[in-house]
């Protein structure tokens, strides 16, 4: 697997997973595979999967922090949900950090205690259509019902609020473990690691939503107009019509992350912190 530079329209450049690189006046320069180099070198942790696009990054502090150079993930605060645009390989029994609203993956529970598996406590939810929309956040017109030159074949999405969403997911199933049998467990990987000095910033992935398809639209800023049209050019005249994922941009205003996907992924989850008296606290 290779990468490409986090500015992919200035210059193309191919690291492998693990990759170390100076950064200097924006200019990317491969330095080493060895994890030797600290500050301020950066190490490449992934793609978005599609093409060449920006590559996941982050640096190194000297505190040997990781310090995240983008920022993809965000947290729905109404829904404690976050959204997985980037469709990261997020599972339960995830445990990652979170600095300045970024994500990087720590370890996964199965890599830390191979002999106690999750799946006994894990319950799984029954497939449906999950929508996203709040009138008072968003309005929503749809081409076959819109008085303006509008196609049949399109929609229209406008933001009243910043940091507010829309969508819908096909076939979305649920799936949640029990945490009180694991306990002992995440006790014992917080203390040993030293995450109980970070506290708030190292979350357990508790539940997920995985999805066969869906459109789901996050504004970062309010008075933010949103045009899509479906790829196949079939009529759209309700909010489940997303969850196809047949769709493309044909505008937006302002500040836009979207999911839209015609496969199956896993566009939500949820996440919880081990307050000092080891109790969650859900993430949002």
């Amino acid at each position: 697997m290779t990468f490409a530079t986090q500015n992919v329209e200035e210059k193309r450049q191919v690291f492998a997973v693990g990759s170390f690189m100076a950064a200097d006046s924006g200019l990317n320069a491969l330095v080493t595979n060895s994890p030797k180099f600290r500050y301020p070198y950066h190490l490449y942790m992934g793609t978005l999967g599609r093409g060449e696009p920006p590559a996941r990054i982050v640096s190194f502090g000297p505190g040997l922090h990781c310090l995240p150079m983008k920022r993809m993930n965000k947290v729905l605060t109404g829904e404690q949900y976050v959204a997985n645009f980037l469709d990261e390989p997020i599972r339960i029994g995830t445990i990652f950090r979170m600095d300045d609203a970024q994500f990087v993956i720590a370890i996964q529970f199965d890599q830390a205690f191979p002999n106690v598996p999750l799946a006994p406590y894990v319950d799984k939810g029954s497939a449906g259509t999950l929508k996203f929309s709040e009138q008072k956040n968003v309005s929503i017109t749809f081409g076959v019902s819109a008085t303006t030159p509008e196609g049949e074949s399109e929609v229209t999405m406008k933001f009243k609020r910043a940091r507010s969403a829309a969508g819908a997911f096909a076939a979305a199933r649920v799936e949640a473990v029990s945490y009180m049998p694991i306990l002992p467990q995440l006790k014992k990987l917080w203390t040993d690691n030293g995450l109980v000095k970070y506290r708030r910033e190292y979350f357990f992935v508790f539940q997920t939503v995985t999805a066969a398809s869906g459109t789901f639209i996050y504004s970062e800023d309010r008075n933010n107009e949103v045009v899509l049209k479906h790829t196949a050019g079939a009529t759209v005249s309700k909010l489940a019509d997303l969850a196809s994922g047949s769709f493309e941009y044909l505008s937006n205003t302002k500040r836009t992350l979207e999911i839209i996907r015609t496969t199956r992924h896993r566009p939500l989850f949820k996440a919880f912190r081990l307050r000092s008296d080891w109790e969650p606290e859900i993430l949002g």
